[in-house]
């Protein structure tokens, strides 16, 4: 079991696990991602899952030159379908060669206070567009990043002194950072499948308890939670309760848990309840 980094909240730290959350999540082909340079604004890859080469490692991107250059430089996502490629055949390298073939891609910023730190991307092989519940868990997983960095920089204010902010909130951030860091090393060396699944579940609680950095959404009157809508959206798209838990990583069981408890808090006894309402709500397209 690994001892953690000195610091297991930094950027650096976070990207691989932002990362491999990414590519489980939304079932692409490739997910990667980059930290940028606060002063150059020079975005690097460091990070990779699901990759063929080590091509794209190490490969560092201007603002606004290629997909992720221009993420950095807009301060918003960037989405680049199989149908819009030509367009971009002079800035494409960062996405669509160096041994990978992707033909579609949507990059993310995570940011904080207005400035872009790091970039995600999630992208996809087959001549096909990114589906748009890629874009929106890519999204969600950038927010949970940027949650982790917010608390970070709490954290270093109390450490600068006592009227900066309160010890409880920085010792809660270093604890949680390191018990996923710890729970990260277990999954690898987890033998049994059906343990890793119930590692990658505990992962996802610890998240929960970092609140979503995006403004408030008509989700709340009902009391569903990012997850609960990521179900959600799954099932409205018609995947069984197995597609929907090897979308998400987690086990069948845990998928009908989450379809309990959102049918509870939409007061109806079916899936398909479940859907009509949300869409009626405007919580589904």
């Amino acid at each position: 079991m690994t001892s953690g980094t000195s610091d297991d909240c930094s950027v650096e730290a976070l990207l691989p696990r932002a990362v491999t959350r990414l590519r489980a999540r939304t079932g692409a082909d490739l997910a990667y991602g980059g930290s940028v340079d606060p002063r150059s604004r020079y975005l690097t890859i460091s990070a990779l899952d699901g990759n063929r080469t080590n091509a794209l490692r190490g490969m560092s991107l201007p603002p606004g030159h290629g997909v992720g250059g221009r993420v950095v430089a807009l301060g918003r996502p960037v989405v680049i379908d199989a149908g819009t490629r030509p367009r971009y055949t002079e800035d494409q390298r960062d996405w669509a060669v160096l041994g990978e073939d992707i033909s579609s891609v949507v990059a993310v910023p995570v940011r904080t206070g207005g400035t872009v730190h790091a970039v995600l991307y999630c992208g996809v092989r087959a001549d096909n567009p990114v589906p748009p519940a890629a874009v929106e868990t890519a999204l969600s997983v950038a927010r949970r990043f940027e949650a982790f960095l917010a608390e970070r920089t709490m954290t270093a204010r109390a450490d600068a002194g006592p009227t900066s902010g309160g010890p409880a909130g920085a010792s809660r951030l270093r604890v949680l950072c390191r018990v996923d860091a710890e729970l990260e090393e277990l999954s690898y060396q987890a033998g049994d499948p059906a343990l890793r699944e119930r590692i990658v579940a505990v992962r996802d609680l610890l998240e929960d308890l970092f609140p979503d950095t995006a403004p408030p959404t008509r989700a709340q009157p009902f009391g569903l939670s990012p997850r609960e809508l990521d179900v959600l959206r799954l099932v409205a798209e018609g995947m069984s309760n197995a597609e929907t838990a090897r979308r998400l990583a987690v086990s069948p069981e845990t998928v009908k848990a989450y379809l309990r408890s959102i049918m509870n808090k939409l007061g109806v006894h079916n899936r398909t309840a479940a859907v009509n309402v949300a869409r009626r709500s405007s919580l589904l397209p």
